[in-house]
């Protein structure tokens, strides 16, 4: 469900809290591509399902927030691009009316403001790719905010060259693009160690990565497999420093691990202390 509010800062502010918006292209471009921020949106609970069609590209130049989820659907490209808070610089008597003011001209006469706050993904709930591609430019997700991603299988998660602070990654689908400083990959493995689904890393590097296999205590893994799982894949070359990967989530104490990536793959060995025998 979504409600509109008319605020003096903005011209409109869209709450949603598991609402589905395919909102018509050039409505969206008013609302949200063009400068000063016509609206923003707050996102709580389910949040807002965002659909972009086939052959449809979306630019989000206005914050983001709340603890809502985020969701892309559709097999379109959904763009967080930086914010354009902007100050004109033509002349007076040529200021944009609503009715230009998502013309891409409009830039022209235009500088970015420094002194703004230019990230637009500010919200803090999970952010979930269902389809196509979402896209986040570097810069615009603010510090603490949109760290937890599921990707389906075919969607695309890319993160335009920029570094990840911190990041929890799972599903099967693809992460492009990133550098990240801390991530997690959460995988669901059943007792036999099977495992529903991995991320496909392109162009990707990690200073630290964690593999989260989501057990507790409580509820742990019969026993260790008896041969290497994979747990990742990867497109074109192979990520740095994989040997230096870490897992958690096992339930079962003592464990220890290594990584290895060859042919695609990002494989995982589990060991007790002492007990790993390689032969070559």
């Amino acid at each position: 469900m979504a409600s509109i509010k008319a605020n003096s800062g903005v011209k409109a502010i869209f709450r949603f809290h598991g609402g589905e918006w395919k909102v018509d292209p050039n409505t969206f471009d008013f609302l949200f591509g063009g400068p000063e921020g016509n609206a923003s949106i707050v996102l709580t609970g389910a949040g807002l399902t965002l659909d972009a069609a086939a052959g449809q590209v979306r630019n989000m130049r206005t914050p983001v927030t709340g603890a809502g989820a985020f969701v892309k659907t559709g097999a379109g490209r959904v763009n967080f691009k930086a914010g354009k808070y902007l100050t004109w610089t033509g002349a007076t008597s040529a200021v944009p009316t609503p009715s230009t003011i998502s013309d891409p001209n409009l830039f022209t006469s235009c500088t970015t403001n420094s002194s703004a706050d230019a990230t637009t993904a500010r919200y803090t709930g999970i952010t979930r790719v269902l389809g196509g591609t979402l896209a986040f430019d570097a810069g615009t997700i603010k510090a603490g905010c949109a760290t937890n991603f599921e990707v389906s299988a075919g969607a695309v998660l890319d993160f335009g060259g920029a570094s990840v602070a911190e990041a929890a990654i799972s599903g099967s689908g693809t992460v492009t693009n990133a550098a990240f400083a801390s991530a997690t990959l959460k995988l669901t493995a059943g007792n036999n160690w099977t495992i529903a689904g991995v991320t496909t890393f392109g162009s990707s590097t990690f200073a630290e990565a964690t593999v989260d296999f989501g057990r507790t205590v409580s509820n742990p893994f019969p026993d260790l497999p008896v041969s290497e799982i994979v747990v990742a894949r990867y497109a074109g070359e192979a990520p740095a420093g994989v040997e230096s990967w870490s897992v958690s989530g096992m339930g079962l104490s003592n464990v220890n691990s290594r990584f290895t990536a060859a042919n695609g793959e990002i494989r995982c060995r589990l060991f007790y202390p002492g007990s790993l025998i390689i032969f070559k």
